[in-house]
């Protein structure tokens, strides 16, 4: 049996004890990339006319989603994820879950999951959209496609 232990965090993680193993949690760090890439990627070459944009990660879709709240509210909505009937009366009634608990680890996790089927699912439709059509730009708009952009 799992037992959720005290949680850690610092400004860049948050670290839960679940027996046998330490679960690392990312949100700050991963907010990071995406807002200097946001801000000085995007496919940018250059900042300036002489200096090269060193926030143009080319390997952004490495990053899962940020799992906090707002997306699994979103995603539970849209019925890409479900909660046990006790969970939900629970978050439906505002009340608190426990940060390391079970519930908390597994919203997050289902979070991830779900955010990484629905990528693969934008970029299997954009691939199989062309109907004929020149679409030029859909590797491109393709490759774009990560939980990054999704968020």
């Amino acid at each position: 049996a799992t037992s959720a232990g005290p949680q850690r965090s610092d400004d860049w993680a948050s670290i839960v004890e679940r027996s046998p193993q330490l679960v690392h949690f990312y949100k700050r760090a991963q907010i990071a990339t995406a807002d200097l890439w946001a801000a000085m990627g995007r496919g940018r070459t250059l900042i300036d006319s002489s200096t090269l944009s060193c926030c143009n990660f080319r390997d952004l879709d490495r990053l899962t989603t940020f799992p906090d709240y707002r997306v699994p509210q979103i995603l539970r909505h849209a019925g890409a994820i479900r909660y046990s009937d006790s969970l939900a009366e629970r978050v439906d009634n505002q009340v608190e879950v426990e940060i390391g608990s079970a519930e908390e680890m597994g919203i997050r996790a289902a979070t991830v999951v779900a955010v990484d089927q629905l990528v693969t699912k934008v970029k299997d439709l954009l691939q199989n959209s062309n109907d004929g059509e020149d679409y030029s730009d859909i590797d491109k708009l393709s490759s774009d496609v990560c939980a990054v952009t999704l968020d």
